[in-house]
C-alpha cells in the first residue's frame, strides 16, 4: 500500500498539459456582498490522487470499525418463551406478623420474575406464590385505621367504600391481592402475573401437590441483623 501511494505521488507531479479546475465558494464579502470564489487547477493525475486518497481513507475507517465491532461483538440472549410454564417454581409465604407493604413488594418481585437471571420485561418469567395467614398481616402508621378501599359500579352514585378493618374481617386475602396487583404492570402481562398469586386467610392451602418451597421475606429487622 505504501508503494502504491508513492507511485500516485510521482504521477501527481505538475506537468504541462490538461488541467482540472476546482471552484470553491466561501462567505460573501462584506463590502461587495459577492461570495468569495477560489479556483484551483490540478493535473489529471493529481485530481485522481486526491479523490482516491479521500475515498481510500473512508474505506480504511469503515474496515477498521467493522473489525472492532466483530472483535467486540456481544450477543444478548433472550428466552424463547417456550416451556416457561413448565419451569415455574412454587413458593409459599407465611404472612403472619408481616407488614403488608414489605410483603407485597417481595411477592411482586417473584411474580414478575425480577429475581430470575433470565428476567425479560416483555415476558412472564415469574414463579407461583402461595400466601398463607393473610389475616395476621398488618399496616404501619395511620394506614392501619384510616386506609379505605374504593370501587365504583359504573352506575350513578355507585361509589363503594370499605375500610381496612372491614376488609380484614370479611375478605382478608383481598388486602394482599390489592397490594400486590398495584405493584404489577397494568397490562395483559401484569394480569397474567397476578393469576399466579394464591392468597389464603389461614394456614391451610390446597397446593401441597406442587411441593412449594418456603420463601423468606426480608424485612428491615432481618436486613440489619
Amino acid at each position: 500500500m505504501t508503494e502504491l501511494i508513492r507511485l500516485l505521488r510521482l504521477l501527481a507531479r505538475p506537468h504541462k498539459g490538461l488541467r482540472f479546475t476546482f471552484t470553491t465558494k466561501g462567505f460573501p464579502n462584506v463590502s461587495t456582498g459577492k461570495p468569495f470564489v477560489r479556483q484551483t487547477r490540478f493535473s489529471p493525475a493529481r485530481a485522481f490522487y486526491l479523490q482516491f486518497s479521500g475515498r481510500f481513507c473512508i474505506l480504511l475507517v469503515r474496515v477498521f470499525n467493522a473489525l472492532i465491532q466483530e472483535s467486540h461483538h456481544m450477543s444478548t440472549s433472550f428466552p424463547s418463551g417456550t416451556g416457561l410454564a413448565e419451569k415455574r417454581r412454587w413458593f409459599v409465604v407465611d404472612a403472619a406478623g408481616q407488614p403488608v407493604g414489605r410483603l407485597a413488594t417481595e411477592i411482586a418481585r417473584v411474580l414478575s420474575g425480577k429475581n430470575n437471571p433470565q428476567y425479560t420485561p416483555f415476558m412472564d418469567t415469574g414463579d407461583h406464590v402461595i400466601v398463607i395467614n393473610a389475616r395476621h398481616t398488618h399496616f404501619k402508621g395511620s394506614k392501619a385505621t384510616q386506609k379505605v378501599y374504593r370501587r365504583h359500579t359504573l352506575y350513578p352514585g355507585g361509589l363503594r367504600e370499605v375500610s381496612v378493618q372491614d376488609q380484614y374481617a370479611k375478605h382478608p386475602e383481598r388486602v394482599i391481592e390489592f397490594a400486590v396487583r398495584g405493584m404489577l404492570p397494568k397490562s395483559k402481562l401484569g394480569r397474567a402475573m397476578g393469576k399466579k398469586l394464591k392468597v389464603y386467610a389461614d394456614a391451610e392451602h390446597p397446593h401441597s401437590a406442587q411441593q412449594p418451597q418456603p420463601l423468606e421475606i426480608k424485612t428491615r429487622a432481618t436486613a440489619k441483623s
